[in-house]
């Protein structure tokens, strides 16, 4: 007794293991039992309604399916056809408007060679005498530096190499 005591929960706990195991073997030898009628034909007769108008639900979905297809189908190559069309409309105006495009291109490219072989390039004017001074100025500013020039110290001459 003293052995069934101090274990006490050890007990318990394998008495549910036992207990919800044998619970399960019921239940499925009871689910086996009314999946099986005893009599194959009485589940046929119990049955036969709804079996009748699903069998008749189905047929006439058989005959409509290849109907309904053919219908879509048509539908859906109408639409395809149409879409066609008007991607070969597109497709032709874009390709008149590359045609023109090119056309214009090799006109402005002529005109722009007609042009360059006629222009003469400006000649420079030296009566303006502001164009004489402006261009001393540049070639003072652009010209080689003082310190590269050449020139007499004791004199102040200068001697350009």
């Amino acid at each position: 007794m003293d052995i069934i005591l101090s274990n006490l929960p050890g007990i318990i706990i394998a008495i549910g293991i036992i207990s919800t195991i044998v619970k399960k073997v019921k239940d499925a030898q009871d689910k086996e039992s009314t999946l099986k009628p005893l009599n194959p034909n009485a589940r046929k007769a119990a049955t036969s309604p709804k079996m009748e108008i699903k069998q008749i639900i189905e047929d006439s979905l058989k005959e409509l399916k290849p109907a309904a297809a053919k219908k879509t189908e048509s539908r859906i190559e109408e639409k395809i056809n149409e879409k066609k069309l008007k991607a070969k409309e597109v497709m032709q105006g874009l390709n008149e408007q590359q045609a023109q495009i090119k056309k214009n291109t090799n006109q402005i490219k002529a005109k722009n060679q007609a042009a360059s072989m006629h222009a003469t390039k400006p000649q420079p004017s030296f009566a303006e005498g502001k164009n004489i001074v402006d261009a001393i100025i540049w070639s003072e500013i652009i010209g080689p530096p003082k310190s590269k020039k050449m020139h007499d110290r004791r004199h102040g001459n200068r001697f350009i190499r």
